[in-house]
């Protein structure tokens, strides 16, 4: 068996999505972010550090520490092997036929819920160079729907295990791949566009504003003050498509009996618009971005396609649009986990995505 470190595998690798590097290795924390390995041989083994971290879901009934999944694909549609990581150590990714082999190691669950760091490749062959597939990027930014949040349990009452979480069978990477697109997910459960004003909100859970720049910020700032931007332009998105909104529901709606109930959505509609440009700023101007909601809550839909029209007349912007995603369907389809989309949901709206999408790839 030949040992290949992170130095000698890296220049040999595709990598898919926003992965950073460290001391010992490569981290892939994001949605489905991971690399793209080819080899001759009949094994493939991984070195991967696993990092868990307590559960966010609150309030917490019991501590939780909870450990990433990953996943290979042998095939660029299904996972043939989907394993927990728990131990730092070996793990194997191909056991087969002897011959030429292309495979992909995902991280499935989100950021939150583990680090995972590839730090050493083994096979009884020889690692190969990729062939690079030049393909469209779209790049998907979203919260725990994006993520696929407990789009494997068996019904709504059923808690989040992240187990049951299959970030490669959320609706964003299966409209990519039905597209022919490469993609990337940029996606926290419970995340909001912004702070509620003054800085309320409901849950402590960080905002998409402040990491969107960066390549890993939820990584980084466990130990460091400065972050490393994430290179757009060595990454440039056909499409950046903004699915955030539901977590900035209660801010404003429970405001809205009160009297600064409009005043919570007009902070709503400032912020959205300001991380609307930043999208813009960071991706540069032939991008297009599109901004959709769903498919559970529409409260704030009106604010937000208000906000892309005054956007475009104010900057003649014309490559950003909005729509909405078709609303759960309780008869044919059920829900998740803590009442998120079933996957029976993701793989309609996968769909429906796809048919929207396929005018801009």
């Amino acid at each position: 068996m030949k040992t290949y470190t992170f130095t000698e595998w890296m220049p040999l690798v595709q990598s898919h999505g926003r992965v950073l590097q460290g001391e010992k290795g490569v981290y892939f924390n994001w949605s489905c972010s991971g690399f793209t390995i080819a080899f001759t041989g009949s094994t493939l083994r991984a070195y991967l550090i696993p990092t868990g971290e307590p559960s966010p879901v609150l309030p917490p009934k019991e501590p939780v520490t909870e450990y990433p999944y990953a996943g290979v694909s042998e095939d660029g549609e299904t996972l043939s092997r989907r394993f927990i990581c728990q131990e730092e150590g070996w793990y194997t990714l191909f056991e087969g036929e002897e011959g030429e082999h292309s495979l992909r190691l995902i991280k499935i669950t989100e950021n939150m819920r583990g680090k995972l760091l590839l730090a050493s490749l083994e096979t009884d062959g020889a690692l190969l160079p990729v062939k690079a597939v030049s393909k469209p990027l779209i790049e998907f930014v979203g919260d725990s729907i994006t993520c696929g949040y407990g789009n494997e349990a068996s019904g709504r009452d059923e808690p989040f295990r992240p187990e049951e979480e299959n970030g490669w069978m959320s609706y964003g990477p299966q409209a990519a791949r039905k597209l022919g697109m490469e993609f990337s997910c940029v996606s926290v459960s419970g995340i909001s566009v912004s702070p509620g004003k003054n800085g309320k909100f409901s849950l402590p859970c960080p905002q998409m504003e402040a990491l969107y720049p960066y390549t890993d910020r939820l990584m980084e700032e466990k130990s460091r003050e400065q972050f490393s931007p994430w290179d757009f332009a060595a990454h440039p998105a056909k499409i950046v498509l903004i699915n955030l909104g539901t977590n900035d529901v209660n801010p404003v709606r429970f405001a809205a009996s009160r009297a600064e109930g409009d005043k919570e959505e007009v902070w709503f509609t400032k912020r959205y618009r300001a991380f609307l440009e930043q999208v813009r700023s960071l991706n540069g101007p032939d991008s297009w971005i599109v901004c959709t909601l769903g498919p559970l809550d529409y409260y704030l839909y009106d604010q937000i396609e208000k906000t892309v029209r005054q956007y475009q007349q104010d900057t003649g912007d014309q490559r950003v649009t909005a729509f909405k995603l078709t609303g759960v369907n309780l008869i044919t389809e059920g829900f998740g986990a803590d009442g998120h989309p079933s996957m029976k949901t993701h793989i309609r709206m996968g769909e429906e995505l796809a048919e929207r999408l396929k005018a801009l790839r």
